[in-house]
C-alpha cells in the first residue's frame, strides 16, 4: 500500500528557519518574506513547504533577484518541469514533454467532470480515447505506471490524484490556453447549460 504523508503549512518563523537552513542570508530572507507575506496567492509560496522548496530551487538556478520577480504560475511551471526532468533524466527530453502534455489533458478532463481523483482504469480509458499521436507514442514507449509520478500524479490502490488541486487546476488552465480561444473554451467547459450555472469545481 502507498503511504501518504501530510505536510503542515509553514508559519512565518518556520519559513524563515527553512530559508536560513537553505543558505539564505538575513537580507535575502527579509526580501522573500516581504515579497510573499501579503495576498492570498503570495502566501501560498511561503506557507507551503513544497512551494517554498520549489522557490529555493528556482532561486538557485536563476538568482535571488529573478526569483523575487516570479509568481505562483511560474513556480508551478518550474516545479512541474523539474519533476518531469528528474523522472525522465535517463530518457529523452521529448518523453518529459509528452508526459507534460498528457498530464495537462488529463487535468482538464478531470476539471470538466469535477473530479479530484480518478480510477486507474479510467486513466487507461482516457489515454485510449485521446485520438492523438502524442498518446499513441507515449503508450507505445512506456508502461502506463510511468505516468504516475509521486511529485505530480499520486497513485493510490485503485485510483490516482494530483499532488494537490492547485497543480491540477494549473495544468488544466495550461491545456485550455494551449487549445486556443481560452476564454470561450473555459466558458464552455465550466458552464452547465442545462442547469444554467457554473459547475461547482470551477
Amino acid at each position: 500500500p502507498v503511504k501518504l504523508f501530510q505536510l503542515n503549512p509553514f508559519n512565518r518563523f518556520s519559513a524563515e528557519e527553512f530559508l536560513r537552513e537553505s543558505g539564505f542570508d538575513d537580507e535575502s530572507i527579509s526580501k522573500v518574506l516581504q515579497k510573499f507575506s501579503t495576498g492570498v496567492v503570495q502566501l501560498r509560496v511561503i506557507d507551503s513547504p513544497r512551494m517554498l522548496e520549489c522557490f529555493i530551487l528556482y532561486k538557485n538556478k536563476q538568482g535571488i533577484e529573478k526569483a523575487l520577480e516570479t509568481g505562483l504560475p511560474e513556480l508551478f511551471d518550474f516545479f512541474i518541469v523539474e519533476s518531469l526532468r528528474k523522472k525522465n533524466k535517463k530518457n529523452s527530453k521529448s518523453d518529459a514533454e509528452i508526459k507534460y502534455t498528457l498530464l495537462r489533458m488529463l487535468a482538464l478532463c478531470m476539471n470538466i467532470y469535477g473530479k479530484t481523483e480518478i480510477a486507474k482504469d479510467d486513466v487507461v480509458t482516457f489515454l485510449d480515447s485521446v485520438k492523438s499521436n502524442i498518446a499513441i507514442s507515449y503508450i507505445s514507449k512506456a508502461n502506463i505506471e510511468d505516468l504516475y509520478d509521486r511529485a505530480l500524479l499520486i497513485p493510490n490502490e485503485n485510483s490516482v490524484q494530483f499532488f494537490n488541486t492547485e497543480i491540477q487546476e494549473f495544468l488544466a488552465s495550461k491545456e485550455v490556453i494551449h487549445l486556443g480561444k481560452a476564454s470561450q473554451i473555459l466558458f464552455d467547459v465550466a458552464y452547465d447549460s442545462n442547469l444554467n450555472e457554473f459547475k461547482p469545481f470551477w
